[in-house]
């Protein structure tokens, strides 16, 4: 990264996004470090970007912000993780209106194939990146990337990598959140969470449990 004395970053005097460590994690550090090639102009890319529910206040790994439009990114390491909460979690973030969507890239899916989490979000949101990084990434997607079906506005995508010998070797999911898209009901969950006013996530799931099993 270069500086000018006693200034911002050269990125951020041109209205680029920039690189800009350390980050939380190192699948955060990969993410951070490969995007800001390929977002647009005016683009703009916060760490760790709080963002405030009825059920308390949550750090998004990354927003991605362009004009009025916003976009989350979450970076999932295994350790740190559990499919069900982040469930109830997004559906909060969602039911705010502060992001459109929520990305959630696995940190296996992160460190072996990064492109293609680019790609993928190049197809789906394209207005963030620039059109030289829309060209460029078309030409770095994996043979698996090439082969899957997209939906045109964004949904989840379904990505089996073969090794070498062209046996499966990796299935991965790579998930764009939205309230319209994704197989989830998540507006049917922001209803059922604003019956619990006053409550932390962990105890609405608590809750929800507890009704499930009653």
């Amino acid at each position: 990264m270069v500086f000018f004395p006693g200034s911002e970053p050269l990125g951020d005097l041109f209205g680029w996004p920039i690189y800009d460590p350390p980050y939380d994690s190192p699948i955060e550090d990969i993410f951070a470090y490969h995007v800001v090639k390929y977002l647009g102009s005016s683009t703009k890319l916060h760490p760790q970007f709080p963002v405030h529910t009825d059920a308390g206040s949550f750090f998004l790994d990354f927003l991605i912000e362009r004009g009025q439009y916003r976009i989350a990114v979450e970076c999932d390491g295994a350790a740190y993780h559990d499919f069900h909460r982040d469930q109830w979690r997004d559906a909060l973030i969602l039911g705010t209106g502060r992001v459109g969507a929520i990305y959630r890239f696995g940190g296996r899916l992160l460190m072996r194939h990064i492109d293609d989490c680019l790609v993928l979000m190049a197809k789906w949101d394209r207005s963030l990146f620039s059109e030289r990084a829309l060209l460029n990434l078309e030409t770095l997607a994996s043979d698996a990337m090439r082969a899957v079906d997209f939906l045109a506005e964004g949904s989840t995508a379904f990505v089996r990598y073969l090794d070498e010998r062209n046996e499966r070797c990796d299935d991965e999911i790579l998930e764009r959140r939205s309230l319209d898209r994704n197989g989830v009901n998540w507006r049917a969950l922001i209803a059922r969470a604003a019956q619990y006013p006053g409550r932390t996530l962990d105890q609405i799931i608590s809750a929800e449990l507890g009704r499930s099993h009653a």
